[in-house]
């Protein structure tokens, strides 16, 4: 499956996966896809039925969950085939996830939050990621960076999430469910949030999603069901 048609200047990674499986012991596969192909700078949809495999497979291609057989290549860089620490080195400087459930830490502020990957790399947060982070808050709409995580709506949740995704500008945008549990208003607003930052960056954009309005925003789309990765109609 091959999708997409790269943008001028365009930044994004291109993504070849071949006989990935995810197995658990003394179960069948939960997660098969034989071939996909991703275009740098192509947005695509994965949709499916909840338990379909959409957060195995994100996990997967983010280096995050260990697939039991096939490979994944971004730009050619064989994903699995990486010792662990430069695996994480490679997905801190390329890949931008933004988790279904936010993963934000509750007592820190939504600066602190979009900043806390920088300190696997920095003792001390450089003056220019500081200042991105703010800029990046202010422009995804959350005005006051000091704020405590625990106080923040779940709109605004998910914006710094988007936030800390975004921090350094990656190739690769994963987004597992990201207008899950907002209301439609909301729902729209994230995913424009979402949508407009992918194409700003140039970045190859993949979402797991139920939102019917964020699917028809996203020019590609597959289907997930019982494992199994399909072109969708």
């Amino acid at each position: 499956m091959f999708f997409g048609q790269p943008a001028p200047q365009v930044r994004g990674a291109g993504l070849r996966v071949d006989g990935l499986v995810i197995a658990f012991a003394g179960a069948g596969p939960v997660l098969a896809v034989p071939d996909l192909a991703l275009l740098p700078g192509s947005a695509t949809a994965i949709q499916g039925p909840s338990g379909a495999g959409k957060t195995s497979l994100l996990h997967a291609l983010a280096g995050i969950e260990c697939p039991s057989a096939g490979t994944v290549r971004w730009d050619g860089d064989d994903l699995w085939a990486m010792p662990g620490r430069a695996r994480d080195r490679w997905r801190r400087a390329r890949l931008g996830l933004v988790f279904q459930d936010m993963h934000l830490l509750p007592g820190l502020s939504a600066l602190d939050n979009v900043l806390l990957p920088a300190l696997f790399d920095h003792a001390r947060i450089p003056d220019a990621l500081r200042t991105r982070g703010l800029e990046l808050l202010d422009g995804l709409g959350v005005p006051d960076p000091g704020r405590r995580a625990a106080v923040l709506s779940r709109g605004e949740r998910q914006r710094v999430a988007l936030a800390r995704a975004l921090l350094r500008q990656p190739a690769i945008l994963l987004a597992d469910e990201p207008t899950a549990s907002l209301d439609a208003a909301a729902g729209r607003e994230v995913g424009t949030l979402l949508m407009d930052a992918a194409a700003a960056g140039g970045a190859t954009l993949l979402v797991a999603t139920h939102d019917p309005a964020l699917l028809e925003r996203l020019p590609h789309r597959l289907q997930l069901d019982a494992g199994h990765l399909e072109v969708a109609a």
